[in-house]
Parts: C-alpha cells; sequence; structure tokens
C-alpha cells in the first residue's frame, strides 16, 4: 500500500499551517476550518476557505492566506454588539460603515 505522495503531503502541510495561523490571529483554538466551496466564509466557529486547485500558484497562495487572515482578524477584532448599536440604517451609509469596518479590522 503506497504512502501519500509529496504533493499531498504538501498541500496538507499548508492547509494545517493555515488553520493553525488562523486559530492563533483569532485568538480561538476551537475555530474550525474547511476547505472548499467557491466563497470563503464564517459561520459559527467554522471558517470556510478556498479550495486550492491541484498547480496552487503564488497568487492563488496569496488570495488564500488573505482570505484566512481577513476571517481570522474578524472574529479576534469584531463586536457585534457594538457594531450593530452603531450601524446607520439607510443602505448607503450602511455599506460605508461595513467596508469600514472591515478596513479597521484588517
Amino acid at each position: 500500500m503506497a504512502g501519500p505522495n509529496k504533493k499531498q503531503t504538501k498541500d496538507d502541510d499548508f492547509k494545517r499551517a493555515l488553520s493553525v495561523t488562523m486559530r492563533a490571529l483569532a485568538h480561538d483554538d476551537e475555530l474550525s476550518v474547511n476547505f472548499g466551496g467557491d466563497k470563503p466564509g464564517l459561520a459559527g466557529k467554522t471558517a470556510r476557505l478556498s479550495l486550492p486547485g491541484p498547480k496552487i500558484t503564488k497568487k492563488e497562495l496569496q488570495i488564500l492566506r488573505g482570505q484566512a487572515d481577513s476571517i481570522a482578524l474578524r472574529l479576534a477584532y469584531h463586536d457585534e454588539k457594538i457594531h450593530h448599536q452603531f450601524a446607520p440604517q439607510n443602505s448607503p451609509a450602511k455599506a460605508i460603515y461595513e467596508r469600514m469596518e472591515q478596513t479597521s479590522i484588517e
């Protein structure tokens, strides 16, 4: 029975390192990180990141790291109660407020 190939091991190491980094940035050891789907996101304590292609490029690595950092920093520094308290109700102002919040977090 053959063991995992070098590429698979390298991919698994990268995913594991990215997951550990996200937990550290988020200050949350219980954060679960899944890879797959088209759109990165967060549902409760589960982060979803894009699944790297079979021949991941440097640009794809950078995008994946950006997704991971953005989610982790949001977990670490976003306070939903305060955010909701000060969020404007009108659509254009709310969109600007949301963008500013994300910029502040990052």
